[in-house]
């Protein structure tokens, strides 16, 4: 992806965490409003349809995560410490939150979302 390897180290690790908030962001959204529409009974396959919710958008930003982490990591120059400096600092904010991320999506699959 030629726009990742254009940015700046700084600009992807930022754009990685605006990716990590919105994740954390629409996760509490989707509980709040699950949770006052009634969305929590169950629905198919054993699950509400809060918990399709949640997971559909918990799963959503590990992949957008994941993908450009990959991206970057194949893109990254392991060569001298100024050349690969940029490249490893995007690496690096985007496997941290892919790990946030992960993270702060556990409780969809252990919690009860309303009780």
């Amino acid at each position: 992806m030629t726009l990742l390897r254009r940015l700046p180290g700084v600009a992807v690790a930022t754009l990685a965490f605006l990716l990590w908030s919105s994740a954390f962001l629409l996760l509490y959204v989707a509980v709040s409003l699950g949770c006052a529409w009634g969305w929590d009974q169950p629905a198919a396959l054993g699950l509400s349809l809060q918990r399709w919710v949640l997971l559909g958008v918990w799963a959503v930003h590990l992949a957008l995560l994941g993908t450009l982490l990959a991206w970057s990591w194949r893109g990254t120059r392991w060569g001298s410490a100024e050349d690969a400096f940029r490249p490893v600092l995007a690496t690096g904010g985007l496997g941290l939150a892919l790990a946030a991320t992960l993270w702060c999506g556990l409780p969809v699959l252990l919690a009860s979302a309303c009780h």
